[in-house]
This record gives structure tokens, sequence and C-alpha cells, in this order.
């Protein structure tokens, strides 16, 4: 059953990193911290935040995986992100 919504603050960040004239490597680094509402959040569900964490983590990095697993190849997205200049 929903609870309603509340918020965190999530930093993504996405690199390129140039390996050769072929490739290179993508990098997809995304962090989270909580804020004040959903420590209240997971208190008025009476879940401790180290329970939450441990069990969000696993999903988390499933979801991640699942984004960018259908990338192109790096190779494809440098030749991509040259070819229009």
């Amino acid at each position: 059953m929903p609870t309603g919504r509340t918020t965190i603050h999530v930093l993504w960040g996405l690199s390129v990193r140039r390996i050769d004239d072929r490739s290179c490597e993508f990098t997809n680094l995304v962090r989270s911290r909580t804020t004040d509402e959903f420590k209240a959040f997971l208190d008025r569900q009476g879940i401790p935040f180290d329970v939450f964490r441990a069990q969000r983590q696993p999903m988390s990095i499933a979801h991640n995986q699942g984004e960018t697993h259908s990338l192109r190849p790096a190779s494809s997205a440098l030749r991509w992100g040259t070819e229009s200049r």
C-alpha cells in the first residue's frame, strides 16, 4: 500500500574517458543521501534507516544496471559524438 511521497538528494554523474581511437570508458555514478523529510517518512513507518539502506542498495544497483545495459558499445558512442562535428 502506498504511503505517500518524499524526497532524497541524488547526485548523478556521467563521464566518458577516451581510451583510444576506437574505444572509451563510460562511468555512471549515482549517489544519494537522505533528507530530514525522508528520515521522518521512514520513522512514521517504523523503518530503521540502516534496514532501509541494506534492502534498497541491491535494488538500486539492479535498476542502474538495467538502465545502462542497453547503451551502445563505447566505440559507437565515441563515433556518434564526433560525427556531427
